[in-house]
C-alpha cells in the first residue's frame, strides 16, 4: 500500500512538472491549416467553413448551434441564422431539412423552422383574438404572422380546434370561425331587427342598421324565425314583414270574395309589385281569368254564360255589359266576349258593339232583305243589266286598243327579242310567311293570282274576295236598302243604333248572294240560247288575245334578271297563273263545244287532272292542241306562247298582232294600276310589293309578273344600279321590319314595330310614286 502511495506522488509530481516546464515545438497558424487541409483531402474530417474561410466547425455543432438558436426563439428564419453563424445558406438549409424530418415536433415551412411550442403560443394568441372579435378570418391571420393559410388553417388553427382555440367553423367558409357567444348575439341582433319591421325594407338598411357583416346576416337568416320573407339573397333584396302580406293577402280576398273581379290598379296601390302573379298565389284556389286590366272570377263567367245561353235559346240578344260590374273597362269586355263564346257558340252568335246577337235573330231580322235580294236578282237578270255587267267586265277597255293594232312583223320573231313580265300578284315576303294576293288583272276579265306560298285555304279566300270585290261593282242591293228593312224591328227591340253597323256589314253577303242567284238565272238563260254562246265567244277570244299578249310582255320583265334561277322561278310562276288561267278558259270553251258535263262557271278552276281529261274526252278537232297546251304550262314561256296560238286556230278564233305603241300604253295602264293600289293599300307587306313592281316598272319599262316571296330578289336587282343608295337602304329596312313583324310573337314587339312601319311606309310610297331613273340604270338602258 505504501508503495502505490509513493507511485501516486510520484506521478502527481511529474505532472506539476510538466505543467510548470515550457512548450519546447509549436506549430504556425500556417501548419495548422496545412495539417486542416491535409485531413479533408484524405476525407479523415468533415468541416463546415464559415463565409469568411478563417473558421470552421464540424456538421453535429452547426446543428447544434441551429438547434440551440431555435430553441431560444421558437421560430427561426434560416437566411437570418446563416447571417448569424456566418455559414452559407446552402449548408445550413439540408441541416435544418434534417432536424425537421427527425423531429416531428419541429416544421419546417417557407425557409424557416418552426418549434411545436411556437405554434401552441400562435394558437393561443389566436383564441386570444377570436375570445375579443367574436370571429377570425384565416386571410386576416396570414397577414398577422407571415404564414401560409393553410398551414395556419390545417396545421394551427383545425389541430388546436376545441383544445386549445374555442371557437366554431364556418360551414358555407371553412376559412371563418366564430365563437358560439357571437352567434348567439348576431342571431339576436337579426331576430330583433326582423321583428320590428312592419313594413317592406331594404335588407341593405337593415345590415347598415345592425352593423352586421353581410355574409353572417344571410347565414343566419333562416336560423331565425323571422315574421316576414326576404325576395332574394342579396343587398339589393327586399324584406317584406309577414304582417304586411298578411293584410294584402286578406284585403284582396276580401274583395274579390265580393265582388267576383279584381282590379290590377287596385292590387298595385297595396304595394304589389307583379300583380298577376300574386293574385294567382293567393287564390290559387278559384279558377281565374285573366283579362288586360282586371282578373275576374268563375262566378261571373257563369253568370255571362247562363244569361248568353238563355239568349240563344230564345232567339234574342245580350248585352254583356249590363251585367258586369262597372268598373270592367270595354275592353276587357271584348276579352270576356272571346272567352265565354266558344266555338260551337260562335256559329251561333254574332258581335256588334260587344253586344252578343244570336244568328237566329240575325236570320229572322234579314229574311225580309233576302226575299228583296231575290226579286232584285231576277230583275237584273231579265232587265239586261246583269248581262251588261258580265260583258263590260270581261271586255273592259280592250275593244278600243284592239282597234289601233297595226299589221307587221312576224310574233315569234317579236317573241324571241322581247320577254314577257308578271304583273304584281299576292305573296309573302318569305317562304315561312303568306299574305293575300295584292294585284287583279289590269285588264280584260277574271284573271286571278295564286301565291306559290300559299296554302288552299288562303287561295280560296283570295278568289272569294276579288269576286266579291267585283261584284260590289253591281250593286243589286245597298246598304240602305237592308237598314230601311229592318229598322222597325231593331227600334221594336231598343237597338236602332245597331241599324247602320248590321246593314253594312251583311250588305256584301247579302249582294254576294244576290249576284249568286242572278249567276244561277243567268247560266240558265245561257243554256236556252245560242246567241249568247256566239257573243261569249267573241269576248273569250278578246280575253285570250289580252291574256298571251300579258304574258309576252311579262316575260321581258323576267328576262331582266340575269340569273337564270331567277328567271325560272318566275317563268313558273308566271305559267302556273296566267298560262293556267289561259288553259282554263279554253278547256272549258272545248268543254262547252264539245257537249261535255262541267259545270260552268264565270271563272272556271280547273285542275291539271280536269283538264287532260277534256283533252281525252273533246272533240278530235281539239284534242291534239289542247294535249299540247297542258304539257306546255310545264315547259318554257316560249313554248306555252307557241302550244297558246296553235290552240286558238281550231277555236276559230284569230291570235292578235304584236304593236309595240299598243304594248307601250298597256305598260304604262299597267303602272298606274300599280300606283292606284299603292295608294289603297294600308297592309305593309303589299304596300312593299306593289312598291317594289312600281319602281322595277318605271325603272326597266318592262312589266314583271312576280308573287311576295321575290320581293327580296327584285331588291337586290333595284339595288344594282336602279335605286339610290339611300333608296335602297330604306327599302331594306321596310322588308326587314315586314319580316321582323311576321315573325314576331310578342304583341309589345308588334306593337313597336308597327310604330316603325307607320313612318316608314309614307316615305316608301312617295318615293316609288316620285321615282326615276337614276344615272347607272338609264347608261344601262341605252
Amino acid at each position: 500500500m505504501n508503495q502505490d502511495w509513493d507511485e501516486i506522488k510520484r506521478l502527481a509530481a511529474d505532472f506539476q512538472k510538466a505543467q510548470l516546464s515550457s512548450t519546447l515545438a509549436r506549430l504556425s497558424e500556417r501548419n495548422c491549416v496545412e495539417v486542416v487541409s491535409l485531413l479533408l483531402e484524405k476525407g479523415l474530417i468533415e468541416l463546415v467553413f464559415t463565409t469568411d474561410g478563417k473558421e470552421y466547425l464540424t456538421h453535429d455543432q452547426l446543428r447544434k448551434e441551429i438547434e440551440d438558436e431555435l430553441l431560444v426563439n421558437g421560430r427561426i428564419n434560416l437566411v437570418e441564422v446563416s447571417k448569424i453563424l456566418s455559414v452559407d445558406l446552402q449548408k445550413i438549409q439540408p441541416i435544418a431539412e434534417q432536424i425537421a424530418a427527425e423531429d416531428n415536433k419541429t416544421t419546417y415551412i417557407l425557409g424557416q423552422l418552426l418549434s411545436y411550442d411556437y405554434i401552441i403560443r400562435i394558437a393561443s394568441e389566436i383564441n386570444e383574438r377570436l375570445n375579443q372579435n367574436g370571429e377570425i378570418n384565416i386571410s386576416e391571420l396570414t397577414g398577422a404572422y407571415d404564414l401560409p393559410s393553410d398551414f395556419l388553417l390545417h396545421e394551427v388553427v383545425e389541430k388546436n380546434l376545441g383544445r386549445i382555440i374555442f371557437g366554431k367553423q364556418d360551414s358555407s367558409n371553412p376559412r371563418l370561425f366564430y365563437t358560439p357567444a357571437f352567434i348567439s348575439r348576431c342571431r339576436a341582433k337579426i331576430r330583433g331587427a326582423l321583428n320590428g319591421i312592419t313594413r317592406p325594407i331594404a335588407v341593405s338598411a337593415i345590415i347598415s342598421q345592425i352593423g352586421m357583416p353581410e355574409r353572417i346576416f344571410f347565414s343566419l337568416t333562416n336560423d331565425v324565425s323571422a315574421t316576414g320573407t326576404m325576395t332574394s339573397r342579396s343587398t339589393g333584396a327586399i324584406y317584406i314583414p309577414h304582417i304586411y302580406t298578411k293584410t294584402q293577402v286578406e284585403w284582396v280576398k276580401s274583395f274579390f270574395r265580393q265582388n267576383g273581379y279584381l282590379e290590377y290598379d287596385s292590387v298595385t296601390a297595396l304595394g304589389v309589385g307583379d300583380t298577376k302573379s300574386f293574385i294567382q298565389k293567393h287564390l290559387s284556389g278559384e279558377k281565374l281569368t285573366f283579362l288586360n286590366k282586371c282578373v275576374v272570377g268563375q262566378r261571373i263567367i257563369d253568370q255571362i254564360e247562363s244569361t248568353l245561353e238563355e239568349s240563344i235559346s230564345t232567339s234574342s240578344f245580350l248585352d254583356i255589359s249590363t251585367i258586369l260590374p262597372s268598373a270592367i273597362s270595354e275592353e276587357d269586355i271584348e276579352k270576356l266576349i272571346q272567352v265565354v263564346l266558344t266555338p260551337s257558340k260562335q256559329r251561333l252568335t254574332q258581335i256588334f258593339s260587344n253586344l252578343i246577337v244570336t244568328t237566329k235573330y240575325i236570320d229572322n231580322l234579314l229574311k225580309p232583305v233576302y226575299d228583296i235580294a231575290d226579286i232584285n236578282a231576277k230583275n237584273s237578270v231579265e232587265s239586261g243589266a246583269y248581262q251588261k255587267y258580265i260583258a263590260e267586265k270581261t271586255i273592259k277597255k280592250d275593244v278600243d286598243m284592239d282597234e289601233s293594232v297595226s299589221k307587221g312583223g312576224d310574233k315569234r320573231e317579236e317573241r324571241r327579242k322581247k320577254a314577257a313580265g308578271g304583273k304584281a300578284g299576292g305573296g309573302a315576303q318569305g317562304r315561312e310567311t303568306k299574305t293575300k294576293s295584292t294585284k287583279k288583272h289590269q285588264r280584260g276579265g277574271k284573271g286571278k293570282d295564286f301565291d306559290d306560298s300559299e296554302s288552299e285555304e288562303e287561295t280560296q279566300n283570295i278568289t272569294s274576295k276579288k269576286k266579291s270585290t267585283k261584284d260590289t261593282q253591281l250593286t243589286l242591293i245597298n246598304a240602305n236598302d237592308i237598314k230601311k228593312e229592318i229598322k222597325v224591328t231593331l227600334e221594336n227591340d231598343g237597338l236602332e243604333d245597331l241599324a247602320s253597323e248590321i246593314a253594312n256589314y251583311y250588305q256584301m253577303q247579302i249582294n254576294k248572294y244576290a249576284h249568286n242567284k242572278a249567276q244561277e238565272l243567268y247560266e240558265i238563260s245561257l243554256q236556252n240560247s245560242m246567241q249568247n254562246r256566239k257573243q261569249n265567244h267573241g269576248a273569250l277570244q278578246d280575253k285570250l288575245n289580252n291574256l298571251l299578249n300579258d304574258i309576252r310582255l311579262y316575260e321581258k320583265g323576267l328576262k331582266m334578271f340575269s340569273s337564270v334561277d331567277v328567271q325560272i322561278q318566275l317563268a313558273k310562276y308566271l305559267l302556273k297563273t296566267l298560262g293556267t288561267e289561259f288553259a282554263n278558259e279554253v278547256a272549258y270553251y272545248v268543254a262547252l263545244e264539245s257537249d261535255l258535263n262541267f259545270a260552268s262557271s264565270l271563272t272556271p278552276q280547273l285542275t291539271n287532272e280536269q283538264r287532260n281529261r277534256i283533252a281525252v274526252e273533246c272533240e278530235p278537232t281539239y284534242k291534239q292542241t289542247l294535249t299540247a297546251l297542258n304539257k306546255s304550262l310545264n315547259l318554257s314561256v316560249e313554248e306555252f306562247l307557241i302550244a297558246a296560238e296553235n290552240m286558238l286556230v281550231p277555236c276559230s278564233m284569230i291570235a292578235k298582232k304584236i304593236d309595240k305603241k299598243k304594248d307601250k300604253q298597256i305598260i304604262l295602264t299597267h303602272k298606274q294600276g300599280l300606283l292606284d293600289q299603292l295608294y289603297k293599300s294600308t297592309e305593309p307587306s303589299i304596300i312593299l310589293h306593289v312598291a317594289c313592281l312600281v319602281i322595277f316598272t318605271i325603272a326597266t319599262q318592262s312589266m314583271l309578273h312576280a308573287s311576295g316571296k321575290f320581293v327580296l330578289t327584285i331588291l337586290e336587282f333595284l339595288g344594282n344600279g336602279y335605286l339610290s343608295d339611300e333608296d335602297y337602304s330604306l327599302l331594306m329596312k321596310f322588308h326587314e321590319l315586314v319580316l321582323k313583324h311576321f315573325k314576331s310573337d310578342s304583341e309589345e314587339t308588334r306593337n313597336e314595330i308597327n310604330s316603325k312601319l307607320d313612318e316608314i311606309i309614307p316615305k316608301a310610297k312617295d318615293m316609288a310614286a316620285n321615282y326615276k331613273k337614276i344615272g347607272k340604270a338609264n347608261e344601262k338602258e341605252e
